[in-house]
């Protein structure tokens, strides 16, 4: 039995089957054994010539367990001995390398994730091709670049096409996932780039609250813009000059002197002041009736209504005056019972517009005893005006004499593009954009503002508003990819696409306006705001 192991250990040996041979050569028996010392002395070398193979061919694992084979057999040979060791530093060598290689790789997948992709694409070409998980993540970041540039491709084309709002909304949405991207960073600065030179253009044009929606818009970017941030600093001022020329009260500075004319009587001198404080009134309210007042701060910052306190301090005559401006509680405005009566629309790109629902509205100087829908602050003493809708018909009636296409009327069935001048700073346009609607629109001229909510456009809705890019719309917005429609219905204000409304008009589609919050539809942003009826 012992000489067939032997024998088989031998035969092993031959055929270089070293492992099945060592296995042999561990019995004792076999050890004691003459024949079985003589192959062992064989076996040594032959471990030792396998090992520095595999050390050659950077398997140092393999190496290291021949040499510890070997010195099992041999004892501690200072040979072996040398060569174990310098197999157990290429093993540690290895297994620094392979947990480099795994720190690498996950290293490559954090600046994947946060967005860097082009320093993780750097990070995986160090990888031999051998490398799956390395081949794999890079195909991967590969993939997520190139939708990234066709992104940025696409955006690049809606900023061209003047799609300023929406490019920066869908920017926000990026920057969430690839604000490290170099590409994205490149697009960020120029788009903050063309961000500026647009608000530029709208200070110049007046047009502040277009400015100040950018701005609020650009604010959110990762990057800063120098010239943004001045530009946002001045707005800041601006605001805040407003809100102190809106808290100069020159309405209660005249009171006090008439009521100072009635106590020591009429002279020059107290004349001379009525009239300057007058001027005054005027020229705060072309202030604040100005590009200023379209700042949505500045709009907040008008004038509170009176206390009921404030009013019974003067006398009566003054009382009645005054009564309509206080509300059912100390400074607390009116307010209509369903804000969507009447309500201020913002859309991104076109500007605020001021809706009514109702089929009449009365506009006039807001010295007027009498509450007004618009009113306007003039110097002089103005007509009322009251546009009233009868069927499909819009008729103009005034309680004086104003002026329509440069003729002195009273009342007059109004066509589209009739133009009206109701005193020296007070002209409109009035429009029908749409001749199938019968929802009108009243353009204001550059000198023309109303004293309670600043504004170019009025629009008196019939069953609906269309917001589109061309003329024959009732908003025109040029970024807009179709037409979409607003219309009330169900107690609520509704914002439809045109073509879905086209396909199932009874189909609750379309997204509600709440008041104060932003609705997107067709590439543009629309906000409807309720307003406080406070007729001053």
């Amino acid at each position: 039995m012992l000489h067939l192991k032997i024998r088989k250990a031998e035969v092993a040996l031959r055929a270089g089957r070293l492992d099945d041979a060592f296995q042999q050569v561990l019995l004792p028996t076999v050890r004691e054994h003459y024949r079985g010392q003589q192959l062992i002395s064989k076996l040594i070398p032959a471990f030792v010539a396998r090992g520095q193979q595999h050390l050659a061919g950077s398997n140092a694992a393999a190496a290291l367990a021949d040499f510890q084979r070997a010195e099992q057999l041999g004892g501690n040979q200072p040979e072996i001995a040398q060569l174990r060791t310098a197999a157990e530093l290429s093993v540690r060598e290895e297994a620094s390398r392979v947990q480099l290689q795994r720190d690498q790789l996950q290293r490559a997948k954090r600046l994947a994730a946060e967005g860097a992709l082009t320093m993780g694409q750097a990070v995986c070409a160090t990888f031999s091709d051998s490398n799956e998980p390395a081949a794999k993540l890079a195909a991967d970041i590969q993939l997520a670049q190139q939708n990234l540039l066709t992104m940025l491709s696409q955006m690049r084309e809606h900023l061209e096409v003047g799609k300023l709002e929406l490019t920066i909304q869908q920017t926000q949405h990026l920057a969430r996932e690839h604000s490290h991207n170099r590409h994205f960073q490149d697009f960020v600065a120029e788009l903050l780039a063309r961000a500026t030179s647009y608000a530029q253009d709208k200070v110049r044009e007046g047009k502040l609250d277009q400015v100040h929606s950018i701005l609020q818009l650009a604010s959110s970017l990762p990057q800063e813009n120098l010239q943004l941030s001045e530009l946002s600093n001045a707005i800041g001022q601006c605001q805040s000059i407003c809100a102190d020329a809106a808290q100069f009260d020159t309405g209660q500075l005249l009171r006090r002197l008439k009521l100072l004319r009635q106590t020591i009587g009429e002279c020059n001198w107290l004349e001379r002041a009525i009239k300057s404080a007058e001027a005054l009134d005027v020229a705060l309210d072309e202030l604040n009736c100005g590009p200023l007042a379209l700042l949505p701060q500045a709009t907040l910052a008008q004038k509170q209504p009176r206390k009921k306190q404030e009013v019974l301090d003067m006398p009566r005559n003054l009382q009645r005056d005054l009564a309509h401006q206080v509300g059912a509680e100390d400074g607390k405005p009116i307010e209509r019972a369903n804000w969507t009566d009447a309500f201020r629309l913002h859309v991104d790109g076109s500007g605020s517009f001021l809706v009514f629902r109702r089929p009449s509205i009365t506009l006039g100087n807001a010295s007027h005893s009498r509450p007004v829908d618009i009113a306007f602050r003039s110097a002089n003493k103005t007509p009322n005006i009251q546009i009233a809708r009868i069927d499909d018909d819009y008729f103009l009636y005034a309680d004086g004499m104003i002026e329509v296409n440069q003729r002195q009327i009273r009342e007059k069935l109004l066509e589209d593009g009739d133009k009206v001048r109701a005193g020296e700073r007070i002209t409109f346009r009035f429009r029908r954009p749409c001749a199938a609607s019968g929802t009108a629109v009243i353009e204001l001229g550059s000198s023309t503002r109303p004293a309670n909510c600043p504004v170019r456009h009025i629009l008196l809705m019939d069953e609906a508003v269309l917001i589109g890019p061309t003329g024959s719309s009732h908003i025109v917005a040029t970024g807009n990819d179709g037409l979409s429609v607003i219309t009330f219905r169900d107690g609520q204000l509704w914002i439809y696409d045109q073509r879905d409304r086209e396909i199932s008009p009874r189909l609750p589609l379309g997204r509600a306006l709440q008041p104060g919050q932003t609705v997107t539809m067709n590439s543009i942003s629309a906000t409807a705001v309720p307003i406080s009826e406070v007729i001053s």
